[in-house]
């Protein structure tokens, strides 16, 4: 593999490494999700927006009475992939560009597309879903009534 100032994938970009600690604010948060990961709402809402976006390009589902994302909603779903695919965050844009190139544009499969983006696996995950937790919250705070 290389030490960590290889550059594995020849982007020119450093290596980058991350590691989660565990400490006593956020161990008790970990634990209840571990026990009910439906308990949290945030997550919950991560789930419907992912099934949303997965929904955007069937037929049949996008009708109002359909079971799929409204068109409202489908176009509430891009907006903010778009949003956030130019947001000034480089970690938002490139976490906006998956979401754009994979639900929206359907540009190909999780491996060619962290392949493309120059990402290693782990990196292009924990951005999919950094990505779906953004659309998640803009979405929440768009439905919400003031």
């Amino acid at each position: 593999m290389g030490d960590t100032r290889h550059d594995l994938y020849r982007c020119g970009r450093p290596s980058a490494l991350f590691a989660r600690t565990f400490t006593a604010r956020n161990l008790p948060a970990w634990l209840r999700r571990m026990q009910d990961p439906r308990a949290e709402e945030p997550g919950r809402t991560a789930e419907l927006v992912r099934a949303a976006l997965r929904d955007l390009h069937t037929p049949a589902r996008t009708a109002v009475s359909g079971p799929g994302p409204a068109p409202a909603l489908a176009d509430l779903l891009r907006q903010a992939v778009e949003a956030l695919a130019s947001s000034a965050s480089a970690v938002d844009a490139e976490a906006g560009e998956i979401l754009r190139l994979y639900y929206l544009a359907r540009a190909g499969g999780h491996d060619l597309l962290a392949h493309r983006l120059h990402l290693s696996r782990a990196t292009y995950f924990r951005r999919l879903e950094h990505g779906i937790g953004k659309v998640a919250e803009a979405v929440s705070r768009a439905l919400t009534p003031p």
